[in-house]
């Protein structure tokens, strides 16, 4: 995988978790770039988008005395991530972060395989 972000202090977070959903939970590529984050701050406020705020999640981190705000899904306050994934097979894959304006093109060179 070949992956960049946009969005400041919400680059790493925004990278990682696409790169572990992809790696650790088996997501499809574009699944994985539009899937619902989390992102927590150094003041112990955590951001998190509606869909991943569960009510376990939510019983969970309360325990831990952080300060929750849920937004939106698809919110442009979390890290927007862009990337390229390079399959077994040799296929090529792109995706483009929904949250922000962006789209994703593979291009072949004249006699490459490409899906």
């Amino acid at each position: 995988m070949a992956l960049g972000g946009a969005g400041s202090r919400r680059i790493v977070s925004a990278i990682v978790q696409v790169a572990s959903a992809v790696i650790d939970r088996g997501l499809g590529f574009a699944e994985a770039v539009a899937a619902p984050r989390v992102h927590a701050l150094l003041s112990k406020d955590v951001w998190i988008e509606e869909p991943a705020a569960s009510e376990k999640l939510l019983k969970k981190l309360e325990r831990r005395s952080l300060k929750i705000k849920t937004m939106p899904a698809q919110s442009y306050r979390f890290g927007s991530v862009q990337g390229l994934h390079w399959l077994p097979d040799g296929t090529v894959l792109g995706a483009a972060d929904p949250r922000r304006d962006g789209t994703a093109r593979v291009l072949a060179r004249p006699g490459d395989s490409v899906s």
